[in-house]
Order: structure tokens, then C-alpha cells, then sequence
């Protein structure tokens, strides 16, 4: 999984099903990584993006895959999953509010 630049896989996280979810970071744009759903389909700038991906149980389809980023360096490091299938995420950014995108709380 991956596009045309540098593109790492830091974080995996396996759900009861058997569903593979998978936290990094690329600097390849959506013209060659393979984004296919979720809040953010588009590169954000910067060097690199976070990004998350679910992989289906049996691993010949991406379910999700999307970016986290602003405009500096965004890296998504770790992942874990609950009973819901919901997917957390960490790392670090040095992206400002004003381009990673943020919620209050």
C-alpha cells in the first residue's frame, strides 16, 4: 500500500474480524496514493501527511484510506481499534490549527 514518494506504515492494529487498520505517514499525493474514503481524500501539503487505512480481513481490499495533515510534517505513529471498529490514532504534527485539522475538546 502506498504512492509514487516515501511512504511508511508505523502502526497496526487488528480488529476482531480480522481487519488490518494501518497508521503512517506518505508524502505521495492522491494522484497515486490510494485514497478511497473517509474525512480527508486530498494531500494536504507540508512534506508529509499521516494516514490511515483499514485493510479487509482477508487483504485484497482497502475498506478506508485517507490523509491527517496539515501543512507542515504530519505522522501518524500508532493505531488501536475498539469493539466498535472505531480507529484511534497517534503521532505528531508541526502543523498549526490554522491547517491540521481540529475540533474543540
Amino acid at each position: 500500500m502506498g504512492g509514487d514518494c516515501f511512504d511508511l506504515g508505523y502502526g497496526i492494529a487488528v480488529d476482531g474480524a480480522g481487519n488490518a487498520y494501518v497508521a503512517g505517514s506518505t508524502n505521495s499525493t492522491e494522484a497515486t496514493f490510494p485514497v478511497t474514503a473517509g474525512l480527508d481524500l486530498t494531500f494536504n501539503g507540508g512534506t508529509y501527511d499521516a494516514f490511515v487505512a483499514k485493510v479487509s480481513a482477508v487483504g485484497t481490499a482497502l475498506v478506508y484510506a485517507g490523509y491527517i495533515g496539515g501543512a507542515d510534517y504530519d505522522f501518524g505513529r500508532g493505531i488501536a481499534v475498539d469493539g466498535a471498529g472505531n480507529a484511534y490514532v497517534t503521532g505528531w504534527t508541526e502543523s498549526t490549527e490554522a491547517t491540521f485539522p481540529v475540533t474543540v475538546g
